[in-house]
């Protein structure tokens, strides 16, 4: 998933986005984001809404300045495997965020029905938190169809 913002600073929009206890400010699909900084690292709880359930998740979040990267991969939660990244960079006058993830949930008979549905309530929920932080200047580029695992 991609996102233009234009007249931004690739910094400060790293420095946002980073910010994930703030995502339930930007959208009723996050609950709550629960972040803790320990010697082992910094660690991200996530209480997410899913098809009238809940996923609950625990993330390990890694911040590269230098590549403007942060990365997270799930230590315990719903999912079978969950990781993926935020990616910051300029281009021209503005800044592009993109957004990666991957995930398995563990059933892979079930795979074909839910992940789809669970690819499009990502990229929306994404969508959302973007749109809250950055507002309506922020350019959204849609990919059509979902790709697999975003």
């Amino acid at each position: 998933m991609r996102a233009t913002l234009p007249d931004a600073g690739p910094d400060a929009t790293l420095e946002t986005l980073r910010d994930f206890a703030s995502f339930p400010d930007h959208t009723s699909v996050v609950h709550e984001v629960q972040v803790v900084e320990d010697a082992l690292g910094t660690f991200s709880s996530w209480n997410v809404e899913f098809r009238g359930g809940l996923l609950l998740w625990t993330q390990r979040d890694s911040i590269d300045w230098a590549s403007r990267t942060v990365s997270f991969e799930q230590t315990e939660g719903d999912f079978e495997q969950f990781n993926g990244s935020w990616q910051v960079h300029p281009e021209g006058d503005a800044t592009c965020i993109e957004f990666t993830a991957h995930f398995d949930f563990g059933m892979p008979s079930l795979s074909a029905v839910i992940d789809p549905l669970a690819q499009v309530a990502l990229r929306d929920a994404i969508h959302a938190v973007l749109r809250g932080m950055f507002g309506d200047s922020l350019i959204l580029h849609e990919l059509s169809p979902v790709p697999a695992g975003l």
